[in-house]
């Protein structure tokens, strides 16, 4: 599990890690659960998470993405088959009003 941001001020939190993607299958999946909190009020963007593998950015949610719960998360990729590569997590907080992050059970799966 990682918890990232949640300060309620200007601040990025990352975690990363690297994975190696093999070659000759057919289906590859990364897969996570994703709460999204905040004390922001208004339908605007202040705080961004971005999920990104190899500095591709796979998504980019937001404050008004909150949740009472988990949300599954899942993407393609097949594009990196045979890679060694990183898996990203960045999250970014503006000057007020905190929005945390909180990642879980993230798996890859490939067949």
């Amino acid at each position: 599990m990682a918890w990232l941001n949640g300060w309620g001020s200007s601040h990025t939190d990352s975690a990363a890690q690297s994975l190696t993607i093999p070659a000759g299958c057919s289906s590859y999946r990364l897969s996570f659960f994703l709460h999204i909190d905040t004390d922001e009020t208004e339908n605007v963007v202040y705080d961004r998470f971005t999920v990104s593998v190899d500095g591709q950015t796979l998504e980019t949610l937001s404050n008004v993405d909150a949740n009472t719960g988990y949300a599954e998360k899942s993407y393609d990729l097949s594009r990196f088959a045979g890679q060694t590569v990183t898996l990203q997590f960045l999250g970014t907080e503006d000057q007020s009003l905190q929005t945390s992050y909180v990642v879980d059970d993230v798996t890859l799966r490939v067949s």
